[in-house]
């Protein structure tokens, strides 16, 4: 948003009245003050002219003189300090009257965009500090970011009075159990924003303010906004894949090893999200049942090639063990399993027949 859409924004018009009306509200003007002032500092110069007129007589008598001296210094000492009030009073309705000028606050919130957009670092710490008051965490992941409203009007916040000088903006949310993980705030050197700002006393000016942490202190809780974030606990890599993990065991029947690869992880990796998802997501992928219908078995699937080696003559189990590259027990192995399968075999056989027979009508006799 540039400045002019910015300045005809309703928000930022009604923003403005807000800080208007809480202005007049707690710095009223006080036209009568200033009028006595200067007729009390008339009355005194009148007095003083007087006086001096008297002092410089040289036939005064020492007595009188004493007795003048004390009322003319004390003069001069009020019309010093109704002038130092006077002015003060100047000073604020100027202060106050740019505070609240449209275009100066809406020319500080569009620098405050450039230097956000710019590689300033520091810079842009240095701007944010004249809108937030801080960033609180705990250690459940919440986070409280508390923004001041008169960030563009930092330059205003003298003219504030303030409830207490010594209260921070921190004990608006004691009480809370955030308040358990707030550190004590501690003045903050000053940052070198380089020229992101091109009046060195602006840039001096925001540059304090902005390490100073009591630098809100005691504004009452209307002229501050808190936005909370709950961070998403982070989850390791078992957690978020466990389902995908127990999924693709069920359906392949995988060895721990071979999932393992598959994903490109450790086997204890694999266990992990396994075990969660079994404890968590209902899924019981867990244990060597599920890949062992599976697992590879060589003495199994090569026992009728064994048998038929086996019934050519002259052979040894040495020549058998050279020929397929396995161990003897191994070999033997698959000689028991091709046995089996023989059994198994003639016993389906029979049983192949005897339905057969069973099936046709019995032969005549004679």
């Amino acid at each position: 948003m540039n400045r002019e859409h910015l300045m005809q924004n309703p928000r930022f018009i009604e923003f403005l009245q807000f800080v208007q009306q809480e202005f007049d509200r707690l710095l009223p003007e006080t036209p009568h003050r200033e009028t006595a002032l200067m007729a009390e500092k008339d009355g005194l110069e009148a007095q003083r002219r007087g006086w001096l007129q008297s002092l410089g007589n040289p036939s005064l008598p020492s007595a009188m003189r004493t007795a003048l001296e004390s009322p003319f210094e004390e003069a001069e000492a009020r019309i010093k300090a109704i002038e130092a009030e006077l002015s003060e009073t100047a000073a604020h309705g100027q202060q106050k009257s740019e505070a609240l000028d449209p275009e100066l606050v809406a020319d500080r919130l569009e620098q405050l965009d450039e230097i956000l957009a710019s590689e300033n670092a520091s810079a842009a710490n240095v701007m944010l500090s004249q809108h937030l008051d801080g960033i609180f965490c705990d250690h459940d992941g919440e986070v409280l970011i508390r923004t001041c409203k008169l960030g563009a009007l930092a330059g205003g916040l003298d003219l504030m009075p303030r409830d207490n000088a010594h209260m921070s903006a921190i004990g608006f949310i004691e009480g809370d159990q955030r308040s358990a993980y707030l550190a004590t705030p501690r003045r903050r050197a000053r940052l070198n924003i380089g020229a992101a700002i091109e009046d060195d006393d602006v840039a001096d000016s925001i540059n304090d303010f902005a390490a100073d942490p009591q630098r809100f202190a005691g504004l009452g809780p209307e002229w501050f906004t808190e936005d909370v974030f709950q961070l998403p606990r982070r989850l390791s890599w078992a957690e978020a894949n466990a389902k995908e993990v127990a999924e693709f065991r069920h359906q392949t029947h995988s060895s721990m090893a071979t999932t393992a690869c598959y994903f490109g992880k450790t086997i204890p990796t694999i266990r992990e999200a396994l075990r969660y998802a079994k404890e968590n997501l209902g899924i019981d992928a867990f244990g060597k049942s599920i890949s062992r219908p599976t697992l590879p078995n060589w003495s199994r699937s090569s026992a009728a090639a064994v048998d038929v080696f086996f019934k050519h003559g002259g052979v040894t189990m040495k020549m058998a063990v050279a020929h397929f590259g396995k161990s003897e027990p191994t070999i033997r192995k698959a000689l028991d399993f091709a046995k089996l399968q023989s059994a198994q075999q003639r016993t389906d056989e029979a049983v192949e027949d005897s339905e057969t027979h069973d099936g046709k009508p019995d032969a005549p006799t004679n």
